[in-house]
């Protein structure tokens, strides 16, 4: 999907108060059980000269 960065900054401009999230469902504990915290590791690259 390819937006622009006109439509991208209007996006990012709208208020919190304003978006609806009426379609998205509550997360309840039992959404948490299976939850896992995973640790991201960023691989930098090696340069040698």
């Amino acid at each position: 999907m390819n937006i622009s960065d006109k439509r991208l900054e209007e996006i990012k401009n709208i208020p919190d108060e304003d978006i609806d999230t009426s379609d998205i469902p509550e997360l309840d504990d039992s959404f948490w059980e299976n939850a896992k915290i995973e640790e991201i590791i960023q691989w930098k690259p090696q340069i040698n000269f």
